[in-house]
């Protein structure tokens, strides 16, 4: 097949031909520059409250979903790389876990602010928190996944996440980096 003529065979051009109907040459090529031109457009901003949860979840649309096998990763400006690589390599020492599992959205939310409250009292370093890879949603698509990295960029204490090395529970799993409180946010004295 030559670069000048399309592979008029190929089913999936054959698909593509059919989704997008009929096309007519542009005549005037300089009227079409300004279409070719690509703006950057700035990604909607996240939620910073857990307040604003319920807006979050409108975020959540079917083409920016993730699955079982997409990994995850997020960490606030300032944290050193290196601290990073060692969470990402599953070389900092887990200190608690919670696990998601069979756990509805609003229950989940409701164990993960218990969960992350009794962290910063103990004043725990990395913790991981299981969500499966939702093999056993009803539409196959990882629920609780898809929240998760919403829930924690949404926690003043959450520093990074990044989805577990294999033998911590893969793409099942998150770690997570958190900041350590001090006793007057804990309520010592």
């Amino acid at each position: 097949m030559s670069k000048d003529k399309p592979d008029i065979d190929n089913p999936e051009h054959a698909l593509f031909r059919d989704a997008v109907g009929p096309v007519t040459p542009v005549k005037n090529r300089k009227l079409a520059k300004p279409a070719l031109k690509r703006t950057k457009q700035r990604p909607p901003p996240l939620p910073h409250k857990a307040a604003e949860h319920a807006a979050s979840s409108h975020l959540l649309q079917a083409e920016h979903l993730l699955s079982a096998a997409d990994t995850v990763f997020h960490a606030r400006s300032g944290i050193q790389a290196k601290l990073l690589r060692k969470l990402r390599r599953g070389q900092i020492p887990v200190t608690a876990q919670l696990d998601l599992h069979g756990q509805t959205l609003a229950q989940a939310e409701t164990s993960l602010q218990h969960f992350l409250n009794q962290c910063r009292q103990h004043r725990l370093r990395c913790v991981r928190i299981i969500h499966g890879k939702g093999y056993g949603s009803a539409t196959g698509q990882p629920v609780l996944k898809n929240h998760l990295p919403l829930w924690l960029q949404a926690q003043d204490q959450v520093l990074a996440f990044c989805s577990a090395p294999p033998a911590q529970g893969g793409t099942g799993a998150l770690l997570v980096l958190l900041r350590l409180a001090t006793r007057e946010s804990r309520g010592d004295s």
